[in-house]
């Protein structure tokens, strides 16, 4: 019997071992003979037809659909290949050629209950049992398979069930961070230039230790105005509180009869000025009638000179020397109007200020003559005695500001800032922070815990600790405290709760900022119960049941 001719086939397929032979018996079987295997199969027509397509080039699917077309059936996929598995366990099939990789190899020897085709040999009876069917091993084999899964699927919702009473230490989990109880960010107090630091990262310091000085330019120069400020202000106030000396008044007498006389002489400079000013106009206004008569005749020439040149009596050069003459009396005439102009406005301004000047000096003067006749009033020594208040508090801020350059330690502990000589020389602003100390034997983990596992915290419960720099060392401790409120989480919907727990000198080699994960045990109790309390608690806040 011949087989169809699939196209496209390849190789490494399960195969027909090469010298095996087909006879046919009086039954209408086939019997499957090889020089290598003692025992004789007997297969149908189907069969037959299934063992000669497996010749090593056809795959898995093109079988398939070349059973489907010779006998007008399907062969399902689990079939076939459970028919290749018992076929190679068997040998009848070449094993010395990987399967393809859409047929995995047998992974133990079928039972006999599985098979539809018995050997018969030698030794055997004469009428084997024979396969009326390629499929009824393979639906053998599927009820086989399909029963040991529901074995398989009832004792592990056995195991799953029992587990559920397994009474379980229930935890709450997350990260932690390590911190110090004591942290201070040491900040300068007024603004200047960094110098003289006198730390670095890693060193220990007490309360007051100096850590820095800050350079403030001009501020020893401020503190010397302000002291001498202070010794005029004081030396004032007590010539007010002494009062005028007679002595002074006479002085200050003199100073007035000489600003009088000095006054009364620029009076007269003024006198003096404002005569000249009026003889120089009427020089001028004479220099302007002069200019105009000048101007008019000019004018009456250079227009006869046009009438004559009109009739060509005379020539051109003669004409324009006219006009010019004419021009040259216009100018001078705006020339002299313009300095009379001038010599108006300026008129008597530098001798009028200048007695100005004079008249509000002797008015100066008169009023100190009078206020030291009059005395010392109260009131100029109460304002000379807050103004010297004022200039002792002003002193006392410099004094304090020099004090406040130098940066001490407020605390006790290990400074953690690194690189502090790079700040050497940096101008700093008021409030800057120029190094963080902690105090690193009193150190605390903070662990955020998720909303939903904060409820059954309480102080002393156990905690367990495994930072991620040590992921083989696990670390002790107890609850201290938890937050008084959450916080938020950005990108996620709820939020965390910090439960702080003290870590104490067992806990070697813990760096402050180190993180890594917690665990926080609550109790025990049974696994379902867990699962359970966890589950509708998220459908009463997810869902609103």
């Amino acid at each position: 019997m011949s087989t169809e001719s699939l196209p496209h086939a390849v190789p490494q397929q399960p195969r027909l071992r090469h010298e095996a032979a087909f006879h046919p018996t009086d039954n209408g079987l086939y019997e499957i003979t090889h020089p290598e295997i003692d025992q004789h199969y007997e297969v149908n027509e189907q069969g037959r037809f299934l063992l000669e397509l497996m010749d090593g080039r056809n795959r898995r699917s093109e079988i398939r659909e070349a059973y489907k077309r010779r006998f007008q059936s399907s062969i399902s996929r689990d079939q076939l290949i459970d028919l290749i598995e018992l076929w190679s366990f068997r040998g009848l099939l070449d094993n010395n050629l990987p399967l393809s990789a859409e047929i995995a190899a047998p992974s133990s020897r079928p039972s006999e209950s599985q098979a539809s085709i018995e050997p018969s040999g030698p030794t055997y009876s004469q009428h084997p049992q024979t396969e009326t069917s390629p499929i009824t091993s393979a639906n053998a084999t599927s009820k086989v398979r399909s029963k040991r899964r529901r074995v398989r699927l009832l004792g592990a919702l056995g195991i799953l069930f029992g587990a559920m009473f397994i009474p379980i230490n229930d935890r709450g989990t997350g990260t932690f961070r390590v911190r110090p109880a004591t942290r201070l960010e040491v900040s300068v107090a007024e603004a200047g230039f960094l110098q003289n630091i006198a730390v670095q990262e890693g060193t220990q310091v007490q309360i007051g230790t100096t850590l820095a000085k800050i350079y403030i330019p001009d501020l020893a120069v401020n503190l010397t105005k302000k002291q001498a400020e202070i010794d005029e202000s004081a030396a004032r106030l007590r010539r007010l509180e002494v009062g005028s000396r007679p002595e002074e008044i006479k002085e200050q007498q003199a100073s007035v009869e000489r600003d009088v006389a000095w006054r009364d002489l620029a009076e007269r400079d003024l006198a003096r000025v404002n005569s000249s000013l009026a003889e120089e106009v009427i020089q001028l206004d004479n220099q302007i009638t002069q200019a105009e008569t000048e101007l008019k005749y000019a004018e009456q020439a250079a227009a006869h000179s046009k009438s004559l040149l009109d009739q060509k009596a005379i020539s051109g050069e003669q004409y324009m020397a006219e006009q010019t003459r004419a021009d040259l009396a216009k100018l001078r005439s705006e020339e002299v109007r313009a300095r009379k102009a001038e010599r108006q406005a300026i008129g008597s301004i530098v001798a009028e200020s200048e007695l100005a000047r004079r008249a509000k000096e002797l008015a100066d003067e008169e009023s100190k003559l009078k206020l030291l006749q009059a005395g010392t009033r109260p009131e100029d020594i109460d304002a000379e005695q807050a103004r010297l208040d004022r200039l002792r508090v002003e002193l006392k801020y410099l004094q304090e500001m020099e004090q406040r350059t130098v940066v001490v330690s407020p605390v006790e502990g290990l400074v953690t800032t690194p690189r502090m000589n790079e700040k050497n020389g940096q101008y700093v602003l008021r409030g800057a922070v120029l190094c963080t100390v902690e105090e690193l034997s009193n150190l605390y983990a903070e662990i955020s815990v998720r909303e939903d596992m904060e409820h059954e915290v309480r102080p002393g419960q156990q905690v367990q600790m495994r930072p991620r720099s040590m992921p083989y060392e696990t670390f002790e401790s107890v609850v201290e405290r938890k937050a008084p409120s959450a916080v938020s989480v950005p990108g996620q919907t709820q939020g965390t709760v910090t439960v702080y727990c003290k870590l104490n000198e067992a806990h070697a080699g813990v760096l402050s900022g180190m993180t890594g994960y917690a665990r926080i045990y609550r109790g025990y109790r049974p696994l379902g119960l867990i699962l359970l309390d966890r589950f509708r608690r998220y459908l009463r806040t997810e869902f609103w049941f």
